[in-house]
């Protein structure tokens, strides 16, 4: 899964700031005129400098760090589905199924259960 696009030697933050302020409100609903507004520029003006500095349109990306943060959850928790999908912001867990389906190839609980497997075995090592 790609990741945020790391800063060139003397380039500029930019929108950092945003995408740390998204990053912190994942549970909630975001827009881009959300995410527009706390860069404080003209909505087609801040999706293209978004794009331009994370090779993504901000919705994509937000759907990604949503699906960074579900596979965290799903490594390292034992919560319900429907508690990391609530927690990852995508409202219902049908939602949040077919949407890491859709971005990982695999089911939530296929994920789970794989990782799983991988933390038995490198213990038993």
């Amino acid at each position: 899964m790609a990741a945020e696009l790391t800063l060139v030697d003397g380039e500029r933050p930019g929108l950092s700031a945003t995408r740390d302020w998204a990053l912190e409100h994942l549970c909630r609903p975001i827009t881009v005129q959300q995410l527009a507004d706390h860069a404080g520029m003209p909505r087609r003006t801040f999706i293209r400098h978004f794009e331009r500095e994370t090779g993504l349109p901000p919705m994509r990306w937000v759907v990604r760090q949503r699906v960074l943060t579900t596979r965290r959850l799903l490594e390292t928790s034992d919560w319900t589905v429907e508690r990391i999908a609530a927690a990852a912001g995508f409202g219902t867990a049908s939602t949040f199924r077919e949407t890491f389906h859709r971005e990982t190839g695999i089911t939530p609980s296929a994920y789970r259960t794989s990782m799983q497997g991988l933390t038995a075995g490198s213990t038993a090592s």
